[in-house]
């Protein structure tokens, strides 16, 4: 990467005029950003992209990881950052997108909801993806996502003493989200508890044996 910055930078010298050059730009702003140097020097090189990029893709792609690096890697968003799905918005909905930008949108809206808490949201996003066209490399990416979803869900429903909902997130996604982390102590503890506020002593007996809680 270190290299590739440089070279590209002696591209830009000489052909900063040329439509490629915005994809030049990019490049160096995702090198910087996967060399995990100073996030804010990256952002402004993102605008720089976005701002000077004439090419439909390389302006959009520059959008996206914009949003990715500034608002998605954040722990809770907050008011300002609701100018995100202004970059996420296709600058050109004529042009069609590349199956990797495409699926790089997804990521970053899949994780926007993710990061937001909004757990409904994300699960009927995820659920809509036409995951099953991917590689394997990336079908397990979206698949993690829908663990953390699913976990969420779980937890939201947890709190607000919603057992049976408890009870039906795990039956249904037991064996495709959940068959990762089925062993999670914490989700043990909150699925054991529903079926026991549930009356449902059976199943609970079972569930505690199957688990050897």
């Amino acid at each position: 990467y270190q290299k590739s910055i440089k070279l590209f930078d002696k591209f830009l010298v000489s052909y900063s005029y040329m439509t490629k050059s915005g994809n030049a730009r990019l490049r160096i702003a995702l090198s910087y950003e996967l060399l995990g140097d100073n996030n804010q020097k990256t952002l402004e090189l993102y605008k720089s992209s976005i701002n000077r990029s004439t090419d439909y893709s390389t302006r959009f792609e520059a959008q996206i990881r914009y949003v990715g690096l500034k608002y998605i890697r954040k722990r809770k968003l907050d008011n300002s950052d609701n100018g995100r799905e202004v970059f996420l918005k296709n600058p050109d909905p004529s042009n069609k997108m590349s199956s990797d930008l495409e699926e790089l949108l997804w990521m970053v809206r899949l994780r926007s909801f993710i990061v937001d808490g909004s757990f409904k949201e994300a699960l009927s996003y995820l659920r809509a993806l036409p995951t099953g066209r991917m590689g394997h490399a990336k079908q397990r990416v979206f698949r993690n996502e829908g663990q953390e979803i699913v976990k969420g869900l779980i937890l939201d429903y947890y709190k607000k003493s919603d057992y049976s909902m408890v009870v039906k997130i795990w039956e249904v996604y037991q064996n495709s989200y959940l068959s990762q982390v089925s062993g999670d102590s914490a989700l043990s503890y909150m699925m054991a508890k529903s079926l026991m506020y549930l009356g449902l002593n059976k199943t609970f007996e079972e569930f505690i044996q199957s688990r050897q809680l």
